[in-house]
């Protein structure tokens, strides 16, 4: 076996220790491990030769090149949560030029990801595994300029001026103009006591991984009567370790677990079904050894060994870091469109809310934590796409509304530098270099390196656009640039050119422009400035005093008036 180059070094199996394994593993990171008796916490060796001591996953995941930074100081859409929902929706929105991250506190898939075998997923007859198909679909959405910013628990959302911005627990926060709660839903804790305090040290939520079965035991048990329950105990007994699946019902065959798990489980050697079980309590010293349980239907109470206890005995959203700012039903799922209007003072605003939106306008749900769904892959991946599309129409009217006429020709005459009533690629060059002479910018920074970037991709939009009565062909008229403002903004044309303007004129750094800093950009470019104040009404349609990237892409980028 080839050496893997990344080593854990445990001091006793604790559970840091087994936090640090199993985030590698759901990564797909292979690794050995080592016992050490004489450290006093886990240490990571990393194959340039480096040592992380205890490390934070947030570190472990930059050392390792799993997580990304954030790329750009405004987002058109933020997923939180990387399970089956919250990818398919980026994929989608990325593929209609939608710059999308991902915020995800652990490892692509989400509770997907943790299946050990997924059987009746649509074009896969042999199956596959949940990280193998979360893998993939994280390949897809980087593949389009998704950014994976994992690692990173969403600890609140927030509306500041015109942006969503979410807040993270390691201190970072994104901005974006619409946000998608894909947080799916978490395991249901043991209430019993010894089960706190043995988290990770014996007590575990999920089994589904190499680790699991590496820190089983002998004396391994299963709680739950689910198909995750069902897929657990089967994993681990495949790798060779007898298991005792633990069910409150009299047998599995009223239970909610999916017949063809059933009669495996019945079929194999290695799991032996325990009915009319309750865990009463579990103790241990520094990990568990042993289990109470009460027989519910004698009600007598034993005690069993016990190495590893797997728990899987349902699940509950993850809507609470949002703060009870969204309508939830009685579960707490989200509540979201249609539905909100059956409910009294839900929904405010005159439209109708889109589908897969909550509560709150420009904020949407898929997946597990959206209330009324289907708990499989195939729906949530579905409702991702679904989401999405409900994403680029609220966008498209936030970017869409109103622009005005005179802002329509004005953008075209601040873009036509040589005034001859054709916008081409030269045309866009020299605006650039023009931007960042006007605000004094060395051409080799790194901020007039975006702003290049982002005229030659404006470019590649507008190009389509091309009229043919133009000298050569490919230039694009005044009429025609006009006319396809309304288009060039739907599909997010000005974006990354907004996103270079902002990056120049945005002297506070707070991420948008306040009037005065919108004067000065005008006046760099030699724009009329008598009428700023009136056009930048005109763009603030909300009477925030600020423009966000959202705004300045809008307008097509640079308003002024003759």
């Amino acid at each position: 076996m080839a050496d893997p180059g990344l080593r854990v070094v445990e001091r006793d199996g604790s559970a840091r220790d087994y936090a640090i394994k199993d985030f590698l593993a759901r990564n797909q990171v292979p690794f050995e491990t080592r016992t050490d008796p004489g450290l006093t916490s886990v240490a990571v060796e990393l194959p340039d030769g480096s040592v992380l001591a205890e490390p934070s996953l947030i570190e472990l995941a930059t050392a390792l090149g799993l997580t990304d930074e954030a790329g750009s100081s405004h987002y058109d859409l933020v997923v939180v949560g990387g399970g089956p929902s919250g990818l398919a929706a980026a994929v989608y929105a990325a593929c209609e030029g939608l710059r999308v991250v991902i915020v995800e506190d652990d490892a692509p898939g989400g509770q997907a990801g943790s299946t050990s075998r997924i059987e009746n997923y649509l074009g896969f007859p042999a199956g596959l595994s949940g990280g193998d198909l979360a893998q993939r679909a994280l390949a897809q959405a980087r593949r389009f300029g998704v950014q994976w910013m994992s690692a990173r628990r969403a600890t609140a959302l927030r509306r500041d001026r015109r942006a969503w911005v979410v807040d993270n627990d390691d201190g970072s926060s994104v901005r974006g103009a619409a946000v998608l709660v894909a947080t799916g839903m978490r395991w249901r804790e043991l209430d019993v006591p010894g089960a706190a305090e043995l988290r990770d040290a014996g007590v575990f939520y999920g089994a589904s991984t190499p680790v699991a079965v590496r820190t089983a035991g002998d004396r391994v048990f299963v709680l739950g009567a689910g198909n995750s329950a069902g897929q657990a105990a089967l994993y681990l007994a495949e790798h060779g370790r007898r298991v005792t699946l633990l069910v409150r019902g009299p047998s599995l065959a009223g239970s909610p677990m999916s017949r063809y798990l059933v009669d495996r489980i019945e079929a194999s050697e290695l799991v032996d079904v325990r009915p009319h079980a309750e865990v009463v309590s579990v103790g241990g010293t520094d990990r568990l050894s042993e289990i109470v349980l009460r027989d519910n239907d004698s009600d007598t109470v034993s005690t069993v060994p016990a190495t590893s206890l797997y728990v899987l005995i349902g699940m509950t959203p993850c809507t609470d870091w949002l703060g009870g700012q969204a309508t939830t039903d009685t579960r707490g799922f989200l509540v979201t469109g249609t539905d909100l209007l059956r409910i009294d003072g839900a929904w405010r605003l005159d439209r109708d809310p889109l589908l897969t939106e909550t509560t709150l306008p420009g904020v949407f749900a898929a997946g597990d934590v959206r209330s009324g769904t289907v708990k499989r892959i195939g729906s949530a991946i579905g409702q991702g796409a679904v989401a999405s599309q409900a994403i680029m129409e609220y966008l498209k009217d936030v970017a869409v509304q109103r622009i005005p006429e005179q802002a329509r020709v004005s953008s075209f005459d601040l873009l036509d530098g040589d005034r001859d009533g054709v916008l081409g690629a030269a045309d866009l060059t020299a605006f650039g270099r023009r931007l960042v002479a006007a605000f004094d910018e060395s051409p080799d920074t790194e901020r007039a390196r975006r702003v290049h970037e982002a005229c030659g991709e404006f470019w590649a939009v507008l190009s389509r656009f091309s009229d043919k009565d133009s000298p050569d062909g490919e230039g694009v008229g005044r009429e025609a640039f006009v006319g396809a403002l309304d288009e060039l903004a739907a599909l997010n044309a000005f974006a990354p050119l907004a996103d270079a303007v902002l990056l120049l004129s945005d002297t506070d750094s707070d991420g948008s422009l306040t009037l005065g800093e919108f004067q000065r950009l005008l006046g760099a470019l030699g724009a009329p400035t008598d009428a700023a104040a009136t056009t930048f009404g005109e763009l603030d349609h909300e009477h925030s005093g600020y423009l966000d990237t959202t705004r300045l892409a809008a307008a097509g980028v640079l308003l002024g008036r003759d």
